[in-house]
């Protein structure tokens, strides 16, 4: 009976060593932050847009980020739908003057995904980007 009570406390310090480690690895990935997408490197800019070259631009950015604004408005929509509208906004010849527009349009389709999947927070930001960028394009309107 002592030979028990001598290995007792040393089986319950190896136990609580492995559960530590255990949490220490499981919790580890947790709380990592989003994967950050460079758009500005990527993003193909133009001086000198020519007025029909903007208009197919402003059109192509219309049908292109509609799947954005309708799940944003509707509080429903698909993440793929609208990864892919942001991947066709990232391929797209930007003019000059809109690239900052157009940066935080993809910006706002990012959150856009991460509130889709399930985080409140993140869908009401993405709301709020997508009306404050909806009321600055007035071509759109």
């Amino acid at each position: 009976m002592s030979k028990h009570l001598v290995w007792f406390p040393f089986l319950m310090l190896g136990l609580t060593v492995i559960l530590a480690v255990t949490i220490v690895f499981v919790d580890r990935g947790r709380n990592a932050p989003p994967p950050v997408i460079v758009v500005d490197g990527a993003l193909n800019v133009e001086e000198g847009f020519p007025e029909e070259k903007r208009q197919a631009y402003y059109a192509d950015l219309e049908r292109i980020s509609e799947p954005i604004f309708r799940a944003a408005e509707t509080n429903e929509g698909d993440a793929s739908a609208v990864r892919i509208a942001r991947d066709q906004l990232l391929r797209m010849t930007v003019p000059g003057d809109e690239r900052e527009t157009h940066i935080r349009l993809i910006a706002a389709a990012n959150v856009l995904m991460d509130g889709i999947s399930g985080d409140a927070d993140a869908f009401a930001d993405a709301q709020l980007r997508v009306k404050q960028l909806y009321g600055e394009l007035k071509w759109l309107q």
